[in-house]
C-alpha cells in the first residue's frame, strides 16, 4: 500500500507542478503591475553534478544543470541584486518593474565553489554564501549527514544523534 501512496503522491505532485507553470506565468506580469514593494530571497544548499533523491536523501542536491535554468530564468524575469541590497530594492522597486531576488547559499559545502560559484559567475548574478566555520580546522560533518548515513544504515535516527526524540535534548 506505501508504493501505491507514493505512486499518487508523485503523480499529484507532477500535475501541480504542471498546472502551477502556466499559473505563475499568468499571474507575475499582474503582480508585476501593482506596486508591492517586496523582494525575494532564494537560499539554496546544496548543488551537485547530479541530483539528490528527495524521497530517500533530507538534504537532497540540486543538479548543477536546473541550478543554471533557474539562474537564467532569475535573470530573465526577476531583478537579481545582492543580498545587502534586496531591503533599498524593494523599497525602491516601482509598478511594472521586475521584483529584485537574491540568491544566498547556507552551511558552507565544498560543493559551492564547485558548482555553485562558477554558474553564478557565468550568469553574471551575485551569491551570497552564509559560512558557519564549522570546517575551519578541517572536514566538517553537519547533523543531518550524520542522521542521514544513519537512516541508510536502518538504525533509530534518535540512536544516532545520540538522543531520545521523546526525551531531554541531547545537545550540550
Amino acid at each position: 500500500m506505501g508504493s501505491v501512496r507514493r505512486a499518487a503522491r508523485r503523480l499529484i505532485e507532477r500535475l501541480a507542478a504542471l498546472a502551477g507553470l502556466p499559473l505563475a506565468a499568468a499571474i507575475e506580469p499582474l503582480l508585476r503591475r501593482g506596486g508591492r514593494r517586496a523582494g525575494v530571497v532564494l537560499l539554496y544548499h546544496r548543488i551537485g553534478e547530479r541530483a539528490g533523491d528527495p524521497d530517500g536523501e533530507l538534504n537532497p542536491a540540486l543538479p548543477a544543470r536546473l541550478f543554471r535554468a533557474q539562474l537564467r530564468h532569475l535573470a530573465r524575469r526577476y531583478r537579481p541584486v545582492p543580498v545587502s541590497r534586496l531591503r533599498a530594492a524593494a523599497t525602491d522597486r516601482r509598478p511594472g518593474e521586475r521584483f529584485p531576488v537574491a540568491v544566498s547559499f547556507d552551511d558552507d559545502f565544498a560543493e559551492h565553489v564547485g558548482y555553485a560559484l562558477p554558474c553564478l559567475r557565468d550568469a553574471g548574478l551575485p551569491g551570497a554564501f552564509f559560512l558557519t566555520g564549522a570546517a575551519l580546522d578541517g572536514p566538517a560533518e553537519f547533523w543531518w549527514d550524520t542522521l542521514q548515513r544513519a537512516v541508510d544504515a536502518g538504525m533509530d535516527p534518535a540512536e544516532a544523534l545520540g538522543g531520545d526524540p521523546g526525551g531531554p535534548d541531547p545537545r550540550p
